[in-house]
């Protein structure tokens, strides 16, 4: 098809005889292009003279085939009759080629071709030795950036167009190919990782549902009578990285999931000798998820796939039922002794295994004990829990937003999600509570915002170490909050 500049060649030659002004005219109104009558005159000129040569030249005699022998270069024999081409490659012998598999072999290797790498070429087309492809290359001249057409379908009369036009369909041919590659490649990607994580996550969390809800007998903890008063106890235990290796630097195990389980119930047992001391409250917030557990599936990796296998004690597959005993357990023991809120906090290390977890204690406990309500902040960064009618308790992880961030926008991100959360009076305390950074940071925003950062048990692993996140004290945070005054202790344990 001819282009808008060759149509309106023709154009001035279909009427040479008009004048300059005339033509002008026609072809602004057909193609919509402005010429002065000075261009146009110049156009007419060039025309009548190419026309003339036409018309002068000779008529061109079809080409004869060649015959015989070229020797090119110091590598390469072509034999014109059988259409053959002989390449000499050194140590790796000598190659013969016809035509075709000399263009084959440059169309596999060239990127605008096939981009195959040597090894394939090499297996494909029976060279000795991908080596053996890249000399081949080299002594007929082309690259991985060459075009797929060679040197000697341009002599024997292709045109740069038929080229450009080959190299389009192929391109064409190749996309279409890599597309329904890629839609194939999607559709076993996805079906193979449902298989992976029914086998490696749903089944084992599926039969750990089974046997507990059957057999499993809520922990008991006696603890004696004492006076209740109308306060929530926020329990402080978030970041416990349950599957957590760390060794100090004489080589010593200092925390692993044994470590991990004998730390969660000795501080909360220690907060309960607390409590027999202090009172009864009225309730208890206790966070899970937030990081509990190191690993968030059978990889060994975080949600978002940062490799912890150097820094992980056990088998995520086979340590998640463990895990979840352990949550239960660590809830009865203030089951026992009053109302529990069980706030489902996913973490950046175990967002996953949180809504498992969140989803199995939820079931769990709506069929034996009515007294253990879970709230599950799952479609929220963070989980709004109104005490009294003075106060909120906020909780969210922490590892979305920096300390200083938190700081400058908080009063302006609480003020637009309370509302949605059924908190209108504009005299609300809130306490935001968070973990995430595993040390103390606690600060009061003013207007009405307190920021609680709570400190963890876990020790820095060697990560950690490296950028320097070492020094803090290994312990939890326990805030204390009345319906009347509000926030009135905090306890270290």
């Amino acid at each position: 098809m001819k282009n808008t500049s060759q149509q309106i060649d023709q154009f001035i030659l279909d009427r040479i005889h008009m004048s300059a002004s005339e033509l002008s005219k026609l072809i602004f109104a057909e193609f919509g292009e402005k010429y002065t009558d000075a261009g146009i005159r110049t156009r007419k000129h060039r025309l009548k003279n190419k026309s003339v040569e036409a018309e002068n030249a000779e008529p061109e005699l079809p080409k004869t085939p060649r015959t015989g022998l070229e020797m090119r270069g110091d590598h390469i024999v072509i034999n014109w009759t059988t259409r053959t081409i002989i390449t000499e490659l050194g140590q790796f012998g000598e190659i013969v080629c016809s035509f075709d598999m000399h263009k084959a072999v440059q169309v596999a290797y060239t990127t605008m071709g096939e981009g195959k790498t040597a090894s394939d070429v090499a297996r494909d087309f029976d060279f000795p030795h991908a080596k053996a492809v890249l000399l081949y290359a080299k002594h007929h001249g082309f690259t991985k950036s060459s075009l797929p057409q060679t040197d000697i379908e341009f002599e024997e009369g292709l045109t740069v167009e038929e080229a450009v036009e080959q190299n389009i369909q192929t391109m064409k041919r190749d996309a279409y190919k890599k597309t329904e590659k890629a839609k194939w490649a999607e559709i076993m990607k996805g079906y193979e990782k449902w298989n992976q994580f029914h086998n490696t996550v749903l089944k084992p969390f599926e039969n750990h549902i089974e046997q507990s809800i059957v057999t499993r007998q809520p922990i008991k903890y006696e603890v004696p009578k004492v006076k209740s008063k109308n306060y929530n106890l926020i329990v402080g235990m978030t970041d416990l990285h349950y599957l957590k290796l760390v060794v100090d630097d004489f080589g010593n195990i200092i925390y692993n999931r044994e470590i991990a389980r004998k730390k969660l119930f000795e501080t909360q047992k220690e907060l309960i000798k607390q409590i027999q001391m202090y009172g009864k409250p009225e309730k208890f917030t206790v966070i899970v998820g937030s990081d509990g557990i190191h690993i968030d599936n059978p990889l060994q990796t975080t949600t978002q796939g940062t490799n912890l296998a150097n820094s992980t004690d056990g088998e995520w597959h086979m340590e998640i039922g463990n895990y979840i005993d352990i949550q239960l357990d660590y809830i009865d023991l203030y089951a026992n002794i009053a109302p529990v809120d069980v706030v489902v906090s996913p973490g950046n290390h175990d967002k996953n295994t949180s809504y498992l977890l969140g989803a199995f204690v939820k079931k769990y406990y709506e069929k034996v004990n009515k007294n253990v309500s879970v709230i599950q902040g799952m479609n929220s960064e963070r989980t709004y829990i109104p005490f009294g009618d003075k106060f909120c308790i906020i909780i969210q992880h922490g590892d979305n937003v920096s300390p200083n961030k938190l700081d400058k926008e908080m009063h302006k991100v609480i003020m637009a999600e309370a509302y949605k959360w059924g908190i209108k009076s504009t005299e609300t305390v809130f306490y935001h509570i968070s973990g995430h950074v595993h040390h103390e940071n606690s600060k009061d925003l003013g207007g009405n915002v307190i920021r609680i950062t709570l400190p963890a048990v876990c020790p820095p692993d060697k990560w950690h170490t490296q950028s320097q996140y070492v020094g803090t004290q290994l312990q939890t945070l326990n805030t204390l909050i009345d319906k009347v005054l509000g926030r009135f202790a905090t306890w270290y344990i």
